[in-house]
C-alpha cells in the first residue's frame, strides 16, 4: 500500500531504473535536486511511457501471433485448450457455430475425467482461421480458452473424433 504520493512516485521511478527506459540514467543525485513538482511530472512522464510500452507489446505479441497464425492455416483443424473440465463438447459447438460450421469435436479424458483440452474440427480452413482469430482468448465456461492451430504430432495423435455434428 502506497502511503503517499511520494512513495507512489518512488514506485514508478523504481519501475524506470529498472526497465532503463529511453536507454538514459538519472543518478540519484539529480533527484535529490528535483522539486517535488519536477519528480511528480517525471513520474506522470513515466507512467505514460510504461502504458506505452505495455500497450504496444501486447499490441506486437498479438500480431506476431497473427502472423504466425495464417502462415499456419493449412487445415480446418483446431486445439482448444484451458477448457473448464466440466464443458461440454455441444458447449463447444455452440461457441464455434458462431464462426462456422463445426464437422466435429473431441474432449480429451483420462479414466472419464476431461484433461481440459480438445480438438474441434471446422468445416474448412477458412472457417477453422475465423474461429482461431475471434475464439482464442475467449471466456467459455468462466475459462479464457486458448483456440490454435495444433502441432502435427498432436494432428496425428487425435485423428479419430468421437462427436461428429
Amino acid at each position: 500500500v502506497l502511503d503517499s504520493k511520494r512513495s507512489l512516485i518512488d514506485k514508478i521511478w523504481q519501475g524506470e531504473q529498472a526497465l532503463a527506459l529511453d536507454n538514459f540514467r538519472v543518478g540519484e543525485g539529480i533527484l535529490a535536486h528535483l522539486s517535488e513538482q519536477q519528480l511528480e511530472q517525471l513520474a506522470i512522464d513515466i507512467l505514460i511511457k510504461l502504458v506505452f510500452l505495455s500497450t504496444l507489446n501486447q499490441k506486437l505479441e498479438i500480431m506476431v501471433k497473427e502472423d504466425d497464425t495464417i502462415g499456419m492455416a493449412t487445415s480446418s483443424k483446431l486445439y482448444v485448450g484451458n477448457l473448464n473440465f466440466d464443458t461440454t463438447a455441444e458447449a463447444i459447438v455452440h461457441l464455434f457455430e458462431t464462426i462456422g460450421a463445426v464437422k466435429s469435436v473431441k474432449i480429451l479424458s483420462k479414466d472419464g475425467k476431461s484433461l481440459g483440452y480438445g480438438f474441434i474440427e471446422m468445416a474448412d480452413v477458412d472457417s477453422a482461421q475465423r474461429a482461431q482469430l475471434q475464439l482464442n482468448r475467449h471466456i467459455l465456461d468462466g475459462r479464457q480458452i486458448r483456440v490454435e492451430f495444433p502441432k502435427d504430432n498432436k494432428i496425428k495423435q487425435n485423428q479419430n473424433f468421437t462427436k461428429s455434428f
